[in-house]
Formats: structure tokens, C-alpha cells, sequence
């Protein structure tokens, strides 16, 4: 690299630094979100509230974990009533820490709409937004409500469908609509997305019957007489 290009690369690098430096500013002054991040594949909401319950944070609104395609991204928000609490919150965080694991923390200046609960949609709209691939399963609360009951499981044949994953499930307590309907539903991929594996959420009658499931299931094969060990199903709560 020439003398003039690496001093237009460095010059660039500290552009950079200073709107980094800039939004940090203004995220501390008039933010009401803390991202935390750093945070344990199997940490879940609990885990980050009993944290911030040792650390007596003021004026704390919601807490999120953040998914992507109903995946954990490792990241979390702390939702505030006010950003005057958001500089002390900070300093109370400290070098906490989940499972021995230090935690990462920073301010942030998002919209309230882009972390608050989604509307209910009720059984009939999350059946058509799943089908028509518009439940993306992203965001804080991977973007549904009743989380702490909802299991995503992944890791089934690609055309694995809704009444093969029911059968299997069939000794769970599953949410189900009037009708007798349970609530399970096909996760789509994306557009550019491809995979050999499907992933479904169900939603459970209750929060432990949630738990007992990610606990009988995670791990565990898919039809192994029949296709031995190629398809490991894995489990989780999302919350």
C-alpha cells in the first residue's frame, strides 16, 4: 500500500471512529436501550432478569432477547421507561456477568415500535402469517407474543410438514385454538435462503410443559430407526 493510500485508509478509519463516537454520544443522552451482548447460546430471559435484579437497574421497562429467523444472535435489549436512567444502568452493569461469562454492554438509540411486543394475532393470524411466510422470527421477542410458552424446534427434514411434527408431539400439552387446533406452525425460509432441515414453533399450554419439552426433545433424533442419526433435532424456548 502506497504512502497516500494508507493515510486515506487511515483517515477513513477515524471517520469511522467519530460517527461511531457521535451516535454513542447521543445513544447516552437520549437512548432508553441497553444491548447486552456476549450472552450464552443457552441464557435465557430469566437468566438476564435475575442479572439485572442483582443490580437493581432503575426504571426498567422490558427485557428481550434478539433473534434472527427464530435463532438467538447472543444479543439482548433492556428496554428503560426514561433515557435519564440510562448512563447510571450502565455503570450498575458493571462486569456482570451470566454463567460466569462477562456480558457486554452499550447504549442504543432505537424506536420504541422496533422492540415493543407485536400485537397478539391470534391463532387464525399467526396460522396465515406463517403460511404466507410473514411470522420471520426476528428482532426482540423474535418478533411474537407468549414467548415464554413458544418452542422453536429445528433440525426436521426439509418436508417435514405441521401434522408429522403434531404426531410427534403428540404426548405434549400443546396450545390449541376452539377448535381443537393445536398451534404449530412451518417456519419458511427466506427467499435466498436453502436448507435440508425445516424448523417449527409451537406454542405449549403453559410455560413449564414449554420447558419439559425443550428438555425431552433437545438433542434427541429424528426417526432413528429408520434414518439412524442424520437428523438431530434441536430445541429451545423462545422468550
Amino acid at each position: 500500500m502506497s504512502g497516500h493510500a494508507a493515510w486515506r485508509a487511515a483517515q477513513e478509519l477515524q471517520r469511522q471512529a467519530l460517527s461511531v463516537g457521535s451516535v454513542r454520544k447521543s445513544a447516552l443522552k437520549y437512548g432508553k436501550h441497553i444491548e447486552i451482548s456476549q450472552i450464552p447460546p443457552t441464557a435465557t430471559t430469566a437468566d438476564i432478569r435475575r442479572t439485572i435484579d442483582r443490580t437493581k437497574l432503575q426504571g426498567v421497562k422490558d427485557v428481550a432477547l434478539v433473534f434472527n429467523h427464530f435463532r438467538p444472535t447472543g444479543t439482548a435489549l433492556i428496554s428503560l421507561t426514561r433515557p435519564e436512567y440510562l448512563k447510571n444502568n450502565l455503570k450498575m452493569l458493571g462486569s456482570a456477568s451470566i454463567a460466569s461469562k462477562l456480558l457486554k454492554f452499550e447504549p442504543r438509540l432505537l424506536d420504541d415500535a422496533d422492540t415493543a411486543l407485536p400485537r397478539s394475532r391470534g391463532a387464525k393470524g399467526r396460522e396465515e402469517a406463517a403460511t404466507r411466510g410473514a411470522m420471520k422470527g426476528n428482532g426482540a421477542h423474535a418478533g411474537i407474543t407468549n414467548g415464554e410458552r413458544t418452542v422453536t424446534i429445528w433440525g426436521f427434514p426439509g418436508k417435514t410438514d405441521v401434522p408429522a411434527v403434531e404426531f410427534i408431539l403428540r404426548s405434549f400439552d400443546l396450545a390449541r385454538n376452539k377448535d381443537g387446533k393445536a398451534s404449530a406452525y412451518k417456519v419458511m425460509l427466506p427467499e435466498e435462503e436453502f436448507s435440508m432441515y425445516s424448523r417449527f414453533i409451537v406454542t405449549l399450554a403453559n410455560v413449564s410443559e414449554a420447558h419439559h419439552l425443550v428438555r425431552q426433545i433437545n438433542m434427541t433424533h429424528f426417526e432413528p430407526e429408520t434414518l439412524g442419526n442424520r437428523f438431530i433435532l434441536r430445541a429451545r424456548i423462545v422468550n
